[in-house]
């Protein structure tokens, strides 16, 4: 998955969901109530939900859907102008939006598909930049599981229309908590083996 198979990993029989949260600086302009305009290095994609986090006096953070994405210039590809509505779960009142610097955390929905202790693979439909950081979430046995991961690669699934294979690795910036992807995986590889009684890494 990961280009090495040095650990044991295991098969998720039926298929985890989560939501990888990827953050990127983006520049609020022209902001209002009902819909706020940021310019980015990434094209957004309508429906997309997110957070826009404003910093200095007017710290706080927005729930937001994407509604429109275009190019910024036709002859620049390194940057988009992108619209997004305030969703209408949180009030965004509470947040005075400004022009200035901000973070957009793009919600994007994923599938766990297998895990180790060293990464996963998961579905996604849409394309990941390799060495992109990210914080993956993983809903499992009644319980919210967290890591940050690093993308190590991203491939188009052949005849899959709009869907990719990503393979994330585990960043260990800490020690595994109970409620980290590491050990959820750690977890899971310790009872298929439990299972099948001793067999060689990979086969799980």
């Amino acid at each position: 998955m990961l280009g090495r198979r040095s650990h044991p990993r295991c098969v998720i029989p039926a298929s985890l969901e989560g939501v990888l949260s990827v953050s990127r600086d983006v520049v609020v302009q022209a902001p209002d109530t009902r819909q706020v305009t940021v310019v980015s290095r990434e094209a957004g994609v309508p429906g997309e939900r997110g957070q826009l986090t404003l910093t200095g006096v007017n710290a706080g953070s927005v729930p937001v859907r994407v509604s429109t994405s275009r190019p910024v210039d036709d002859r620049r590809v390194d940057s988009a102008r992108v619209a997004a509505e305030p969703r209408a779960e949180r009030c965004a009142g509470r947040v005075v939006m400004v022009e200035g610097l901000a973070v957009l955390t793009r919600e994007l929905r994923v599938r766990l598909l297998n895990c180790s202790a060293s990464g996963c693979l998961v579905e996604t439909n849409v394309p990941l930049d390799v060495s992109t950081v990210a914080s993956l979430t993983i809903h499992f046995d009644g319980r919210h599981f967290t890591d940050d991961v690093l993308v190590a690669w991203c491939k188009a699934i052949a005849g899959g229309g709009a869907r990719y294979h990503a393979g994330l690795r585990f960043i260990w910036t800490a020690a595994a908590a109970s409620n980290t992807l590491r050990m959820m995986a750690h977890q899971l590889v310790a009872d298929a083996i439990d299972r099948r009684g001793e067999q060689t890494p990979g086969d799980c």
